[in-house]
């Protein structure tokens, strides 16, 4: 029975080995447990952390995305103004191009009209010098024959003069 009791210390001790290995493995294990859950603790803070720093970055996101729709409805406005002033550009080109055919048409009229008068200016150089020509000629003959007249009225008077002055002489 001793052999007993002291067979069952034995293995009781060789229990308590075991447990005590086992206590110091569980007691590692909940360092470690306790380490991971700081750990745990710490991640956790971090993601808080970094939750907030999201919530703000949404928070600018969203009020940039307001500015953006903003912008947006400022660049709307800007090509509804643009689609406006084009069109008014359009009118402006169609009725500069009317006028341009208009002006086209009159430089036309204008160069028919210019040669039109310089084709009766040729035509009264040419006429008016042979009127001149002719009105010289006619006035040769009246100044020939005035001239002429002239010569037999002063040869006339120089007739009688000297038969006047031989009158008077005898």
């Amino acid at each position: 029975m001793d052999k007993q009791i002291l067979a069952i210390l034995l293995e009781l001790q060789k229990d308590m080995t075991e447990v005590k290995t086992d206590m110091t493995e569980v007691k590692t294990d909940i360092t470690k447990v306790k380490a991971d859950m700081t750990e745990v603790k710490t991640d956790i803070t971090k993601v808080k952390a970094d939750m907030a720093e999201v919530k703000t970055d949404m928070t600018e996101v969203k009020a940039d995305m307001a500015e953006v729709k903003t912008d947006m409805t400022e660049v709307k406005t800007d090509i509804t103004k643009v689609k406006a002033d084009m069109a008014e550009v359009k009118t402006d080109i169609t009725k500069v191009k009317a006028d341009m055919a208009e002006v086209k048409t009159d430089i036309t009229k204008v160069n028919t009209d210019i040669q039109e008068i310089k084709e009766t200016v040729n035509r009264i150089e040419i006429s008016l010098t042979e009127d001149v020509i002719s009105i010289l000629k006619v006035q040769k003959k009246k100044t020939d024959f005035e001239v002429e007249y002239l010569n037999n009225r002063l040869t006339e008077m120089d007739k009688r003069l000297f038969h006047l002055e031989k009158r008077i002489e005898y």
